[in-house]
């Protein structure tokens, strides 16, 4: 008999002899083992997030959520609830023994050994124990990764298993292929693209909503906002580790309170990142022609870490002149202003930052000590902005280890008022 049928025998098992369960929370827990002993992943995945759902305490729906997602080969989220299960029940050989063995296969053998031993020390004689041992000897020469962290932050504390790294390789032979012709994508890339509701993201300052980019061509609309003050919208995403953030973004056309023939204003068109929710004054900000279109710049709070006012790297200014024909003193046409998006890239490597708009760098900055973790932001101030699309690569999304909302009894849609509590 193969070892996934003795393991699939040993959940059976532990279902057979279980006692009988003492609420709804239970009943799931007990019926997503049933699934996962007979190999539905997928069916008993969802049992066990409607325990954890309905009872956020219930270690047990963790650590066998733990390991479906591992049957799954999600070996990082995996880790995510055995550290949860752990922070609460440091005394569970079970879950020490798990985590090395899911810490294996991140590639994070010294980890691995710290884990599995303090699992030996509750549990020496541990089958389950021995057999992550003979793996782990024989991993023993992997490359290993970050270790995984738990993360407190304003909202609440968050689990974070960072994967081996942001590498890619490219080989060819008697092909001359360019840098710039080269596109990697992955699961942690986010893309928004704003067709359907943007439910990741969260107004803060301003007015969003489904909008023309043009006074004139009202029925031409895109996702965007508009302020006399702060005009904000926040990714819901905490984030961890290195950051990219992508951002096509125009000016809204036609603002009621802006001087001018054109109604515009040229300044401010900013990301933020590892920032806390809804606090532009923390993390980096990203800042494109930023104190009245004067000044471009890289800031942590409210401290500059670089800046330049090189009206090559500024948006153009203008009052009355037409922006749909002419130049300026600098021989910038306008016409590229008033039909152009721009393409914003925000990014944070280790302790390095680089801003850069339309594909040319325009600033870069290095921080000793930098901010890990945080939110996405993009906002401007004063002015109007629709955004065509955003995509944001990241290491890794901190999750928390409890929800926000905790459904205490589901309730048929269209038979009342869901009971929730919220924290």
């Amino acid at each position: 008999m193969n070892r996934r049928a003795l393991w699939g025998m040993w959940l059976l098992a532990v279902v057979l002899t279980a006692p009988l369960c003492a609420g709804p929370a239970d009943d799931a827990l007990s019926a997503g083992i049933k699934e996962l002993a007979a190999g539905q992943t997928d069916n008993a995945l969802k049992q066990f997030n409607q325990a954890i759902g309905l009872d956020p305490a219930l270690l047990a729906a963790r650590f066998y959520r733990a390991k479906c997602l591992a049957r799954q080969e999600k070996w990082a989220e995996a880790v995510v609830d055995l550290n949860a299960v752990l922070a609460k029940k440091a005394d569970s050989a079970a879950s020490w023994i798990e985590l090395a063995r899911y810490q294996i296969e991140l590639g994070q053998v010294g980890d691995a050994g710290t884990s599995l031993e303090r699992g030996l020390a509750i549990e020496p004689a541990s089958p389950a124990g021995a057999e992550v041992k003979r793996l782990l000897a024989s991993r023993s020469g992997a490359r290993t990764s970050p270790d995984t962290r738990l993360v407190s932050g304003p909202q609440g504390v968050y689990a974070s298993a960072l994967p081996i790294g942001p590498r890619v390789a490219v080989n060819t032979e008697g092909v001359a292929i360019e840098e710039t012709a080269i596109g990697v994508d992955g699961q942690r890339v986010l893309d928004y693209t704003f067709g359907t509701a943007p439910t990741d993201w969260v107004p803060a300052g301003g007015k969003w909503e489904v909008t023309n980019r043009y006074a004139c061509e009202p029925d031409w609309n895109f996702f965007g906002g508009q302020s006399r003050g702060l005009c904000a919208i926040w990714n819901k995403r905490r984030l961890d580790g290195d950051v990219l953030v992508e951002a096509y973004v125009a000016f809204k056309h036609g603002l009621p309170w802006a001087d001018g023939e054109w109604y515009y204003v040229p300044s401010d068109l900013n990301i933020n990142l590892a920032s806390d929710f809804n606090n532009l004054d923390s993390g980096y900000s990203f800042i494109y022609s930023g104190r009245n279109g004067s000044t471009t710049m890289i800031r942590r709070g409210e401290k500059v870490l670089a800046q330049t006012r090189d009206v090559d790297k500024l948006l153009p200014q203008f009052t009355d002149a037409n922006p749909l024909f002419g130049q300026d003193d600098q021989g910038r046409e306008f016409g590229k202003f008033h039909r152009h998006w721009w393409r914003l890239e925000a990014r944070r490597t280790g302790d390095k930052l680089r801003f850069s708009v339309d594909g040319k760098l325009v600033l870069e900055a290095t921080d000793p000590n930098p901010a890990r973790t945080g939110h996405v932001a993009l906002w401007t101030v004063g002015s109007g902005m629709v955004v065509a699309r955003m995509r944001i690569a990241f290491n890794q999304e901190l999750r928390p280890l409890e929800p926000k909302v905790v459904v205490r009894q589901a309730t048929p849609i269209g038979e009342g008022a869901t009971q929730v509590a919220a924290r």
